[in-house]
């Protein structure tokens, strides 16, 4: 295996800063999963050594009875607070930069954030939510947030 797998990004701050659980005492045989994801209170800096960005990110999985109402029989969320810094060449674009330190901290926020969940539900009699794997680079495009200086 080669050397160079490590990708020059580090965490500074990974934390759950919120959570909730809630499951109802008639599960059902039969429940579909609805998923919610979103992030907010992006900050991105960026300097002559390098840049960071920060951010909040917003999971939720929820089981519904397919058969009967559609009715919520579980749901767990978490909010996630990360913080990272990568080199960044000083003549590189700002757009490029956004993109790789979001895309970075959106799949890190998510990794955490579905680790904490698939834990939590995992102690309920309705067994661990294992979420589905998502397009990082997907959620960052539509972001414009501009770098501010340090």
């Amino acid at each position: 295996m080669s050397g160079d797998f490590i990708a020059p990004i580090q965490i500074v701050n990974l934390f759950v800063v919120d959570s909730d659980f809630h499951i109802e005492d008639s599960p059902s045989d039969n429940m579909d999963l609805k998923v919610d994801v979103s992030y907010q209170d992006v900050h991105l800096w960026k300097n002559d050594s390098g840049a960071h960005t920060s951010l909040k990110m917003c999971v939720s999985g929820s089981l519904v009875d397919r058969d009967g109402d559609a009715q919520e029989k579980m749901r767990a969320g978490v909010t996630v607070s990360i913080s990272v810094s990568a080199q960044i060449p000083a003549n590189s674009p700002d757009d490029e930069a956004r993109h790789y330190l979001l895309s970075n901290a959106i799949s890190m926020a998510y990794a955490h954030a579905k680790s904490y969940l698939m834990v939590v539900t995992g102690l309920s009699p309705m067994g661990a939510l294992t979420l589905p794997a998502i397009l990082p680079a997907e959620m960052s495009a539509d972001c414009d947030v501009p770098f501010q200086s340090e």
